[in-house]
């Protein structure tokens, strides 16, 4: 990911500086991403909005992200990064809705509450770069032999187990067991 851009609806004192937030963040952002081997350009293009703003205004300041991530890097941006104080249902729709339907530009957003909190959390990390590299049309897991074939028809089935502990209080079982099973159609004779 080469060209992107975070945009920002929270105080800017949190975030900016070498004690903020987005400092912590993107640290662990880029070595989780090296861990993973995706290569994710160090600068992004950064941006605060106002969170309490209506929905033109919010919209204009993902424009100029847009803009400004296109200006500053050659081309239109890869990913756009939105930071939103609080769930806010309205905010990520306003967002997403932009994005998706007047950019046509993948979004991802993240809760700046687990950004703050969970900031240095590589396995946070993980599973938003598992979302990020989703977005951008990447694989995560490719089997180099498939497990089955036409000659061999395969049930892959399995069985975890997962103590409930209302259950085991109020009927003295140890846990319940939950069966899956997966059947490939398309390489089993009929």
């Amino acid at each position: 990911m080469k060209r992107w851009g975070i945009l920002i609806f929270d105080d800017q004192r949190k975030f900016s500086g070498p004690q903020g937030v987005l400092g912590r963040f993107l640290e662990t952002f880029f070595l989780s991403a090296t861990d993973y081997g995706m290569f994710i350009d160090r600068s992004p293009v950064v941006t605060y909005g106002n969170f309490n703003a209506p929905v033109q205004a919010v919209n204009r300041s993902c424009d100029e992200l847009y803009a400004r991530v296109t200006r500053d890097k050659g081309s239109p941006p890869e990913l756009l990064m939105f930071f939103i104080k609080g769930k806010s249902p309205i905010m990520y729709e306003n967002i997403k809705s932009f994005c998706d339907t007047y950019r046509g530009v993948p979004s991802q957003a993240v809760d700046c509450f687990n950004a703050m909190k969970k900031g240095g959390d590589r396995a946070f990390h993980a599973n938003l770069l598992l979302k990020v590299n989703s977005k951008l049309g990447g694989t995560t897991v490719t089997l180099s032999n498939p497990l089955t074939n036409a000659s061999v028809p395969t049930v892959i089935s399995g069985c975890p187990f997962t103590l409930f502990l209302r259950a085991f209080l109020l009927l003295s079982f140890l846990a319940f067991p939950l069966f899956f099973s997966s059947l490939r159609t398309s390489v089993c004779r009929p």
